[in-house]
């Protein structure tokens, strides 16, 4: 039986924004090694690839974070670490892969 209580909307709105970023993060990775365009559009917009990157990834982190802590979403604190952790595996895993085969 679980008597746990569900987090409050603040750290799950985020902790689901910390999946949907490091997913997203992850495929933006591979985009911009496969179509130099999306390269380009980072470098625009913040003078480097990785630099650009990192700030569309702190902005959707903010932006879905607020957006489904405002909507009251309550997510149990251990499927939301294993959702986090998951995706961390996922991402670096596939990553690795990624740059082993590129």
């Amino acid at each position: 039986m679980n008597t746990q209580e569900p987090l409050g909307h603040w750290t799950s709105g985020f902790g689901i924004a910390a999946v949907v970023t490091i997913i997203f993060s992850t495929v933006l990775t591979c985009v911009q090694d496969i179509y130099p365009a999306a390269a380009h559009l980072l470098v625009l917009l913040g003078g480097h690839h990785w630099t650009g990157h990192g700030i569309v990834d702190v902005v959707l982190f903010g932006v879905v974070g607020t957006i489904l802590a405002n909507k009251g979403v309550h997510r149990d604190g251990s499927r939301l670490a294993a959702a986090v952790a998951s995706a961390a595996i996922f991402g670096g895993s596939a990553l690795a892969i990624w740059f082993l085969m590129v």
